[in-house]
């Protein structure tokens, strides 16, 4: 993944374009879509706010840290929006509210559209 400068876009931008140099290219289980994610945990208890410089365009969501790797035991940033404001594209350009199974009344997840069932080059993760 090539880093870009941050700029208009900011953090939680589109894979397609790379991913900033403290990001990670991911797709979440059971949602069709992918996003750049910040580290919020290296897996050892040490913490670090989320970065609240969202994609020119973004309103209305939360960046939270709230995506977890098995594998790792690292978590990541990622924006929340609301059911309510979904169809207003709270997520800004190129973005929409997608929403993992079971979670469709308490909020979605901002996430790039993405025709491929796999990511490729990042890691899937399972929302928490």
């Amino acid at each position: 993944m090539q880093a870009i400068i941050a700029g208009e876009t900011g953090h939680y931008g589109n894979p397609r374009d790379g991913c900033l140099a403290d990001e990670q290219a991911i797709s979440i289980v059971g949602v069709k879509g992918r996003v750049c994610a910040p580290r919020c945990s290296n897996g050892k208890g040490v913490f670090k706010p989320c970065p609240k410089d969202t994609p020119s365009g973004a309103t209305e969501v939360i960046p939270t840290c709230g995506m977890f790797n098995a594998v790792t035991l690292e978590s990541y940033c990622i924006l929340l929006c609301s059911p309510i404001t979904a169809a207003k594209n709270p997520c800004g350009k190129g973005a929409s509210c997608k929403f993992p199974s079971g979670y469709d009344k308490d909020g979605g997840l901002c996430m790039y559209d993405d025709d491929s069932e796999r990511l490729r080059g990042g890691v899937a993760m399972e929302f928490s």
